[in-house]
């Protein structure tokens, strides 16, 4: 579907990454804000980590600032819902951030700090607290397997949408190779607690 015309907005606020990630998500085929709000689930996509509350948000401010331009379709039998489509604005943006090197994520995880905490308790208790993460990983494989049964009818779109649940699934085989190495490494050794018992 062609983008639809710039309406008032003026379409040169600078936009974060999260909102980009949202005009690709609307695309040239358009979505609703219920089908932008999927997103936030893994079994629907896959990848993206964002709450409900703020993929219904983006766009309306996207939509304000001219990067998308919304109707509202209505239904018989259940709740009209709001369509967002790109702009001509909205598809160049997104056309340029697409071609622009990608930056990569930095390392801003919880089980970093704790591996530089690991002297201050036992490594049994280490090991305890972080084994508990096995589950969640086999949580998420089993929704990518779900993820991977949802297909798309455009194909460009369903490339991108399986590379992306990929993308996911590497991370996840990373989880996995990494508890092991880290059980392994703590069972070698019973390093004595210091300090006082919180």
């Amino acid at each position: 579907m062609d983008a639809l015309p710039n309406p008032p907005g003026d379409g040169h606020t600078a936009l974060s990454s999260r909102e980009y990630a949202v005009l690709a998500m609307v695309g040239l085929e358009g979505a609703t804000a219920y089908e932008l709000s999927l997103f936030s689930s893994s079994s629907k996509w896959g990848l993206l980590g964002y709450s409900r509350s703020a993929l219904h948000a983006i766009p309306k401010r996207l939509d304000r600032e001219g990067y998308l331009w919304s109707t509202v379709e209505k239904a018989e039998k259940s709740p009209s819902r709001r369509r967002y489509q790109l702009t001509e604005t909205g598809v160049a943006a997104v056309r340029q951030w697409a071609r622009s090197s990608p930056a990569l994520p930095p390392v801003e995880s919880e089980l970093v700090a704790r591996m530089l905490a690991w002297d201050t308790v036992r490594s049994d208790e280490l090991l305890e607290t972080l084994l508990r993460l096995r589950p969640d990983v086999e949580r998420r494989e089993a929704e990518l397997k779900l993820a991977e049964l949802n297909t798309n009818p455009v194909p460009h779109a369903e490339l991108g949408r399986r590379l992306a649940i990929g993308l996911h699934r590497h991370l996840l085989d990373g989880y996995t190779r990494w508890l092991k190495d880290v059980e392994r490494e703590l069972r070698k050794m019973r390093r004595p607690k210091r300090g006082r018992e919180a």
